[in-house]
């Protein structure tokens, strides 16, 4: 591999092996860029994280070989082991250059070397290559996608469609990020979030994978977006505001019952101000990012109290079949399941059959079911009575599902159960 060596690299034989802090300022750098959206604002968020590039032999300046010195003009260079430039000596000008902060072009040299997914181009075509990747492959992809639909905007083509907002936002409580991935079905573009275990190809062991999460993207967004806006509206009398003053409260005030009227005008902003969102059964922990919230408010940042951007919300998840539910948010949920309210009333009609000195294989041959199916629905027969009104009248906790309770026995013991009601 002829030319400089890339960041986040160093030679090793014939191939290249990862020099760890680097590829962290890489890594650094495509987060920046999925999170933000815009070279030059990656180039500003770099340089205020004190990034830096990778340095470089000044024009002339030769490498020691077979033992030999080389030089530079205007004064004599010596490399480290590593074959990194020191400053020449004598007083004459360095024949090294950099480390310096990341500019424009730095940046999406980075951002499109085919080289940081393990990969390496020959003229027009992309090979896989025989060194390790830095970034994986999905966040690649992502990345060439989200430059390619910036581009298009520039030309006056609207793609936001076509861009995952959250991407490099979202983690579980594991630490697992989530990647963007999407499905066609019948001509439509079906966008997801789905936890990296799952798709990375890393070997999990069975309880860590069965935590994975497959997230509907739109939705997902959509209701992170309100859960903002109602957040910010409920602190704003609160403490949203270091100085607050009459008339800037006021017009915050408007502008958010504007974004509360018109969220799907607005989201792209909101998810923008998101820095990080940590997302648990139960709950999702949300940061905002105080340059972002102001400017959205139409504030100065000094008036936004950076304690108020951080807040905890609701979050349930059910999946039925082909379908997936999500509730972001902690008021209730009425959502009746219509399966599990058959499947709760079968039950009762199975175990009167029993009561009545039927066995399970008549019950089974007259249903059309299996023994086992039977016995996994009979089960339900054995429910306290508030967890099956809860279930009728569509008030029972969205992880409570038929396949949860097949999977999931209960106790006999309706304390018991109660409680673990709680947890889902």
């Amino acid at each position: 591999m002829g030319g400089q060596v890339p960041l986040g690299y160093e030679p090793d034989g014939r191939s290249l092996k990862i020099v760890e802090d680097e590829a962290e300022t890489v890594r650094r750098i495509f987060d920046l860029y999925l999170q933000l959206g815009s070279i030059y604002e990656v180039r500003q968020a770099a340089s205020d994280l004190g990034l830096r590039t990778k340095g470089r032999p000044r024009l002339g300046a030769k490498k020691y070989s077979n033992g030999r010195k080389g030089n530079a003009k205007g004064g004599r260079g010596r490399p480290d082991g590593s074959g990194v430039y020191q400053d020449a000596e004598d007083g004459a000008a360095p024949s090294v250059i950099g480390p310096a902060p990341f500019g424009a072009t730095n940046i999406y040299y980075i951002l499109t070397n085919p080289v940081y997914a393990g990969r390496i181009r020959h003229r027009a075509l992309t090979h896989e290559g025989n060194h390790p990747a830095i970034i994986d492959s999905a966040t690649w992809d992502l990345v060439q996608e989200q430059l390619a639909a910036s581009a298009a905007r520039q030309r006056g083509v609207s793609n936001y469609t076509k861009i995952s907002p959250l991407a490099g936002k979202l983690i579980d409580d594991t630490g697992d990020r989530f990647t963007p991935s999407h499905s066609n079905k019948n001509d439509a573009r079906l966008r997801y979030y789905i936890s990296n275990r799952l798709i990375s190809g890393k070997k999990q062991d069975e309880a860590t994978m069965d935590r994975g999460w497959r997230l509907p993207a739109p939705m997902l967004e959509s209701q992170l977006g309100n859960a903002i806006v109602r957040h910010l509206i409920d602190r704003l009398p609160i403490d949203l505001s270091v100085s607050p003053s009459v008339g800037e409260m006021e017009q915050v005030q408007r502008r958010l019952e504007t974004m509360a009227s018109h969220t799907e005008h607005h989201l792209p902003a909101l998810l923008k101000s998101i820095e990080r969102a940590t997302i648990t059964q139960g709950k999702i922990d949300v940061m905002l990012i105080d340059q972002w919230i102001a400017e959205m408010l139409d504030v100065h940042l000094d008036w936004i109290n950076p304690d108020a951007l951080a807040f905890t919300t609701g979050f349930q998840y059910r999946k039925r079949g082909v379908e997936t539910k999500l509730i972001i948010g902690a008021g209730p949920v009425k959502s009746r399941d219509e399966v599990l309210i058959r499947n709760v009333a079968k039950a009762q009609q199975y175990y009167d059959a029993i009561k009545q000195g039927k066995s399970f294989e008549e019950i089974a041959k007259n249903e059309g079911l299996s023994t086992r199916r039977v016995m996994q629905i009979i089960d339900l027969a054995f429910l306290a009575p508030t967890i099956v009104q809860s279930i009728v009248t569509g008030e029972q906790p969205m992880g409570l599902t038929t396949k949860w309770l097949s999977n999931n026995p209960m106790p006999s013991d309706w304390l018991a159960q109660r409680q673990i009601m709680t947890t889902l």
